[in-house]
């Protein structure tokens, strides 16, 4: 069973752009951003997120789980997880950097859901 988790270790660091502070992004559709230097213990987990997360690598590593397998998430490579479609993330490297990004589920991107009407 997923469960939600945010375990984030001292030697992690990140960088939060939130709606509270740049109102702008709200009409992009996204509800919180944010570059992390991550190292050490971290894993992210989340049981039934209401937004699509996409998980941009710049370099490390990180790995990724799913209902449908692990997958390693190298430099230059983008991971776009669904709404409503459990997930969690680890390091897998001596660090992961990322630009990470939660979308509302709107019309503006419901494309991204794997349950698109017919």
């Amino acid at each position: 069973m997923w469960k939600d988790i945010l375990d984030i270790g001292a030697q992690c660091h990140e960088r939060f752009i939130e709606l509270v502070n740049v109102p702008e992004i709200a009409a992009l559709g996204i509800q919180l951003a944010g570059a992390s230097n991550l190292s050490g213990r971290y894993c992210v987990s989340r049981a039934y997120p209401l937004e699509h997360t996409l998980f941009y690598t710049l370099s490390g590593q990180g790995t990724l789980e799913t209902e449908n397998g692990h997958y390693l998430l190298n430099e230059n490579t983008l991971a776009v997880l669904p709404a409503r479609e459990s997930f969690s993330v680890t390091i897998s490297a001596q660090h992961w950097d990322i630009i990470w990004l939660n979308l509302s589920d709107s019309d503006k991107w419901r494309h991204l859901t794997h349950d698109l009407p017919t």
